[in-house]
Formats: C-alpha cells, sequence, structure tokens
C-alpha cells in the first residue's frame, strides 16, 4: 500500500456503468463455490468468476454494519437472491447463480464505498 494514498470515492454506477469491471481480477474457485469474506475494510474476494449452479457464501467477520444489496443502487432488483441485508458478526449467508450474466452487489448504507462493491460473473 502507497502511503498517503486514498482510493477516489465513485459510485457502483459510475464505477461499474456495463457492469462490467474492466481491469479487475477475478477469483475463479475450482470447485464453482467461493467464500466472500465481510467485515469493517469491505468484501473479499470482490470480484467471483463462477460457472453456472455455482455458490457464493457471504461470511460476516465483525460487528461493523454492513447491508449487503444487488444491483443497481437503489432499485437493488438485478438479482433479488443477491440481496442479503444485513449481516451479523459470524453469519454465512448463501447465494446460488443458475443464469449467466454479471450480478453487482455493495453495502447499501455505503453506496460510495468501492470496497464493497464487487461482481459475480457467471459463466456457462
Amino acid at each position: 500500500m502507497l502511503m498517503g494514498y486514498t482510493e477516489p470515492k465513485t459510485s457502483f454506477i459510475s464505477a461499474f456503468p456495463t457492469e462490467e469491471a474492466p481491469s479487475a481480477q477475478y477469483f475463479i474457485p475450482k470447485n464453482n463455490f467461493a467464500d466472500v469474506y465481510v467485515d469493517t475494510n469491505g468484501t473479499y474476494p470482490r470480484f467471483v468468476q463462477l460457472k453456472t449452479g455455482g455458490h457464493i457464501r457471504f461470511i460476516k467477520l465483525d460487528d461493523s454494519i454492513v447491508d449487503i444489496g444487488s444491483g443497481p443502487h437503489p432499485k437493488h432488483d438485478k438479482y433479488p437472491p443477491l440481496n442479503v441485508e444485513y449481516l451479523e458478526k459470524g453469519d454465512e449467508i448463501e447465494v446460488q447463480f443458475n443464469n449467466v450474466g454479471e450480478y453487482g452487489y455493495h453495502n447499501h448504507g455505503d453506496d460510495e464505498n468501492v470496497n464493497f462493491q464487487g461482481i459475480i460473473r457467471v459463466m456457462e
């Protein structure tokens, strides 16, 4: 990390206008199942690529307030199962992706924080 560098704040819509993250490194799990860890600093990994039928499990690590919602903000209607809402410490919420597409998510309570903005890419 660079000393004194601050990540610029952008909105989900301006950061991903076509729901594509052009320079993002996608995590591709071998077993089509990925854990996404959530804490006060954001989500990790933020970009995951699955095959149809794959699963994401959000795991909450701390007491921070995080309300995961699907894109686009504020409608959250692209993929309703991704609206996992408030997570408490220790919660594990699993979401399955059966259709090809790219599904954005963010922290509804802090929708401009890029550390909570991610994309689940689903391929055949």
